[in-house]
């Protein structure tokens, strides 16, 4: 059965404007059931005293800083890198605020009327990475990611 996921700019549609891009075909989404953790990321909750539940702004600005080098496509080491490219697995890195955070998308070449687009789908949300280097909770991530089962279907 294949995950659900939905558009970033439905959880964020303040930001509608940011997300939509007909230059590139690039659409971002993430899975339902991360949906709520993912907000929590973006909000700082667990990182942050005085956090405020729906609050995005701690972490908004390098969430969307990353966005920029999903939409272009431009693998960056501090940003947004190619973890396994096996199954297109990558990594939106925050490496912010003294935490090491990571959330492990999928990426899919999909084609639809209008041409091929990539699809990138923000699959699992790694908090506190501990080392540089790639470490065995790191790669069990990454093959779980592997693991779901994601198509190019809205």
């Amino acid at each position: 059965m294949c995950e659900s996921t939905v558009r970033i700019e439905n959880i964020l549609p303040n930001f509608k404007n940011v997300f939509s891009n007909s230059k590139e075909r690039v659409e971002l989404f993430v899975r339902v059931s991360l949906v709520q953790d993912f907000l929590e990321l973006l909000g700082g909750k667990g990182d942050k005293k005085g956090y405020i539940e729906g609050d995005v702004s701690y972490r908004l600005s390098k969430f969307l800083a990353v966005y920029v080098v999903v939409m272009y496509g431009a693998y960056q080491d501090a940003l947004y890198r190619l973890e396994s490219s096996k199954e297109r697995v990558t990594a939106m890195k925050f490496m912010d605020k003294g935490f090491n955070d990571r959330l492990y998308c999928r990426e899919l070449q999909c084609r639809d009327g209008n041409g091929e687009y990539r699809k990138v789908i923000i699959s699992l949300i790694h908090r506190k990475k501990k080392t540089d280097s790639m470490s065995y909770k790191e790669k069990n991530a990454i093959e779980k990611v592997i693991s779901y089962e994601l198509d190019c279907e809205h």
